[in-house]
C-alpha cells in the first residue's frame, strides 16, 4: 500500500528506577517522603515524508530526579504539607538551533507546593487550599498549520503560580456542595528570536521575557449543588444537581505560543443534570449543558481558529445494570 507522504513514525521506550522512603513520627503527626528515580528514553524517529535514511533519527536520553513531601498534622483535621517534585519527558524530533529533523532537548520541570487540608465533622466538611509554583522548560506544540517535516515546535517553557483549593460540604442527609478556585499566573517564556524584536499585536509594543499563555484563564471557580431526595418519600430515587462555572479572559497566542493577539472575554456557564433511580437496574439521566444558553469561545487554537461553546443541549440516556 502506498505510505501517505505527511505520514511520521515515532517509537519510544520508557525506563524508570525508583526509591521511595517514608518516614512517620510522633504518633503519624509527621510524615515524611523522599524519593528518587533515573528516567531512561529510548526512542526513534522516521519521517515517510522523503524515505531518507537521514530522516531516521534513534536517540537515547537519561535524567535523574527527586521529590520529597512533609505532612504535619497541627490539630484535629488540620494539616499543613509541602511537597516538590521533577518531571521528565521525550520531546520526539524537530527543528533545533535551525536544523530540521533532530532530536529536540527533552521536556524538564519542577513543582513546589505548599498549603493547608481541613476535615471537619468526620468527613462532612473538607477543604485545601495551596500555593503552586510550576516551571516547565522545552515544552513543545504543534506545528500551525501543520508541517509534516516539523510536526513539534520547541518552545522555552512555561512558568505557572499562583492558589487553588476545593471544598466538600455534605449540609444535610440529602444536599451536597461542592466547589473548586485558582487564580494563577500562567507564562510562556519568550524565544531569543521573539524576545526584544517583534511587535506584539495584541499589546502594539515589544514583549519582553514572557507573554501569557494561550487558552488559559488565570482566575476559574466553580460550584455545584445536589440534592438527593433519598430511598423513601413520594420522590424518593431522584436526584437534581445545578452548578456554575466560571472562567476569566483567555490570551489568543500563535502556535509556538510567542506571539500575542488579545484575549477572548471570560464566561460563566450554568449546567444541570436530574437522575432518576427507577429501581436497582434501571436508571434516567438528564443532562442540561448551557441551561442559561450563553455564547462563548470554548477553546482557542490560534488568532484565526476559535472553538464556538455548545449552546443550550439537553441530552436524555436510559441505562441499565445487571
Amino acid at each position: 500500500s502506498t505510505i501517505p507522504s505527511a505520514y511520521t513514525e515515532t517509537q519510544s521506550l520508557f525506563q524508570r528506577i525508583y526509591a521511595l522512603e517514608t518516614l512517620k513520627l510522633w504518633d503519624d503527626r509527621i510524615i515524611l517522603t523522599y524519593g528518587a528515580d533515573r528516567a531512561k528514553v529510548f526512542g526513534s524517529n522516521f519521517n515517510y515524508l522523503t524515505g531518507a535514511a537521514s530522516s531516521f533519527v534513534p536517540f537515547t536520553l537519561y535524567k535523574n530526579l527527586i521529590q520529597y513531601g512533609l505532612v504535619i498534622k497541627i490539630a484535629p483535621g488540620v494539616s499543613l504539607f509541602t511537597g516538590y517534585n521533577q518531571n521528565f519527558a521525550a520531546n520526539g524530533v524537530g527543528t533545533y538551533n535551525g536544523v530540521k529533523n533532530v532530536a529536540l532537548p527533552p521536556k524538564v520541570g519542577e513543582q513546589h507546593e505548599v498549603g493547608i487540608k481541613t476535615d471537619f465533622l468526620n468527613h462532612a466538611i473538607t477543604a485545601n487550599v495551596s500555593y503552586f509554583d510550576i516551571n516547565q522548560k522545552n515544552n513543545t506544540v504543534p506545528s500551525f498549520p501543520l508541517d509534516p517535516a516539523n510536526p513539534n515546535i520547541l518552545i522555552p517553557g512555561v512558568i505557572s503560580r499562583g492558589f487553588d483549593g476545593d471544598l466538600s460540604w455534605k449540609v444535610n442527609r440529602n444536599l451536597y456542595l461542592i466547589g473548586s478556585f485558582a487564580n494563577y499566573s500562567a507564562k510562556s517564556i519568550l524565544g531569543p528570536a521573539v524576545n526584544g524584536i517583534f511587535v506584539q499585536p495584541g499589546t502594539g509594543s515589544v514583549a519582553h521575557g514572557s507573554i501569557p499563555v494561550d487558552n488559559t484563564a488565570e482566575q476559574t471557580e466553580s460550584v455545584y449543588a445536589l440534592y438527593d431526595f433519598g430511598n423513601k418519600g413520594t420522590y424518593k430515587g431522584l436526584s437534581i444537581g445545578i452548578g456554575e462555572n466560571y472562567q476569566s479572559k483567555r490570551a489568543v497566542t500563535d502556535g509556538p505560543n510567542q506571539v500575542f493577539w488579545g484575549y477572548v472575554p471570560g464566561r460563566t456557564v450554568v449546567d444541570s443534570s436530574i437522575n432518576y433511580k427507577y429501581n436497582e437496574h434501571i436508571r434516567y439521566t438528564v443532562t442540561i449543558d448551557n441551561l442559561l444558553n450563553k455564547k462563548y469561545i470554548y477553546s482557542i487554537r490560534s488568532e484565526n481558529v476559535q472553538v464556538p461553546g455548545t449552546p443550550l443541549n439537553i441530552r436524555f440516556m436510559v441505562s441499565y445494570s445487571l
